[in-house]
């Protein structure tokens, strides 16, 4: 796990120093647990991509009264995606190593990006703790485009071993596999799909795309 930020709220300049310095001995514990170097190096890069993301979302709720981007609403922007590129910097942010064979530059298009929002938070206030630290933003799926969003796992992704939420182990090994995915506090975490709670029932203890009642009550939700 990466903790990466003390919350979504500001530049934390110490962790981009040590990002680099960090990854090398996460590459060599996951070498140690028996995943191939170059498994470990796209693991810890789509990592590295999330976090530039997570900046993002930061920066850009800073500029837009603590709001997170939008399904469809910004004028400006074809969806929450392209909504955020001028705050990643690099549209390469925007994709995980592992689909890197499908990219567009077109918001429009499928394969601007291989990241997913959750539905339920899009265009919503900027969630703050204790809720936040277990409440998933963003996680990885298919190429797609900049409005992808999701409200929790399709169940054939929990299913199938070669889905994108067990995308970071060799196919095959269901049992192993596992995605990425940003936290609203600003975390990055490695998880199975079956330590993610069910979106119909909010939790304060396991990771869940659910909001807590206290949340929904405060963001303005998509209808």
């Amino acid at each position: 796990m990466l903790w990466l930020m003390p919350g979504l709220l500001g530049l934390t300049i110490v962790a981009m120093v040590y990002l680099p310095r960090l990854s090398r001995p996460f590459e060599a514990m996951l070498e140690r647990m028996g995943v191939p170097t170059q498994e470990a190096n796209r693991r810890t890069q789509c990592q590295s991509n999330l976090y530039n993301v997570s900046m993002a979302i930061a920066q850009y709720a800073q500029d837009y009264d603590q709001r997170l981007p939008s399904a469809t609403s910004n004028p400006s922007a074809y969806g929450w995606a392209d909504a955020l590129n001028p705050y990643v910097g690099s549209s390469a942010f925007l994709h995980c190593p592992k689909n890197a064979n499908v990219i567009s530059i077109n918001p429009s298009s499928v394969g601007y990006t291989d990241y997913y929002f959750n539905s339920n938070c899009l265009d919503g206030s900027l969630p703050s703790a204790p809720d936040s630290s277990h409440l998933i933003l963003i996680g990885e799926g298919p190429p797609s485009d900049a409005r992808s969003a999701r409200s929790g796992l399709p169940p054939a992704w929990i299913a199938q071993g070669d889905s994108p939420a067990r995308l970071h182990f060799p196919v095959g090994e269901a049992t192993n596999g596992g995605a990425n995915y940003i936290f609203a506090d600003g975390h990055i975490k490695w998880l199975r799909s079956e330590s993610i709670d069910s979106p119909s029932v909010p939790s304060n203890s396991v990771p869940t795309f659910a909001l807590p009642g206290v949340l929904r009550g405060r963001a303005k939700l998509p209808n």
